[in-house]
């Protein structure tokens, strides 16, 4: 997995995102996240993103206040979602699922970044508000 150079670089190699409608409750699996770790996607996933919760995120890491949370959708594409990692909300990951016959075969982890400063932090969650 790639863990990229910059936002912008990060956004080119996704593509076109939109805010998170799909049915998300049918994927269950295993993908390699932007921090290293690989983390389960499990069933109870908050597809709702509150954008407070980004936007206090600086605070957050200022303070070494990062408990665990569970994996966010923050954005989907073409048959791929942008997770936030549920260990350390500064990493985004680009996850693209995979389908054989309309049937689950798991997710394929495309490239990840990690949001340095308060500066892209406002930024990424003032496009993901934009989404929606």
């Amino acid at each position: 997995m790639k863990l990229e150079r910059n936002i912008h670089d990060f956004l080119l190699r996704v593509g076109k995102i939109m805010s998170p409608k799909m049915n998300m409750s049918i994927y269950k699996g295993e993908y390699l996240c932007a921090c290293s770790q690989k983390h389960l996607y499990p069933t109870d996933i908050k597809t709702d993103f509150d954008l407070n919760s980004l936007s206090g995120l600086h605070s957050m890491i200022m303070q070494n206040d990062i408990s665990m949370m569970d994996t966010k959708v923050l954005a989907e594409g073409r048959m791929l979602v942008i997770f936030q990692c549920p260990k350390d909300p500064r990493y985004i990951t680009a996850v693209k699922i995979k389908q054989s016959f309309l049937k689950f075969k798991g997710f394929k982890t495309i490239c990840g970044y990690k949001l340095d400063n308060e500066e892209e932090i406002l930024a990424f969650s003032h496009m993901i508000n934009k989404l929606r």
